[in-house]
């Protein structure tokens, strides 16, 4: 049993130094108690190009996460990349 809850909008500051507009997508488990797990949260950004900027993983034996680094061959334009 697994469940895909969205947590909101944030901003967030992918390895290129860009800061991207993001929905932030939580994927959940639950074992046989019923007990929820977080497994994972995706940071993707909010254009009709919807990348993965960032990822963390939750495992059994520590964390992960993965961070966007390049953007190339995109098919929509980057409408999601906050300026200041």
């Amino acid at each position: 049993e697994q469940t895909l809850i969205f947590r909101g909008r944030d901003q967030v500051k992918a390895e290129n130094d860009v800061t991207y507009r993001c929905l932030v997508f939580s994927l959940v488990e639950y074992n046989k108690r019923g007990k929820e797990k977080e497994v994972i949260t995706f940071y993707i950004t909010d254009d009709q190009n919807h990348l993965p900027v960032r990822l963390d993983m939750y495992l059994n034996f520590g964390s992960a996460k993965a961070f966007l680094r390049n953007v190339t061959g995109n098919r929509h334009p980057l409408t999601s990349i906050v300026t200041r």
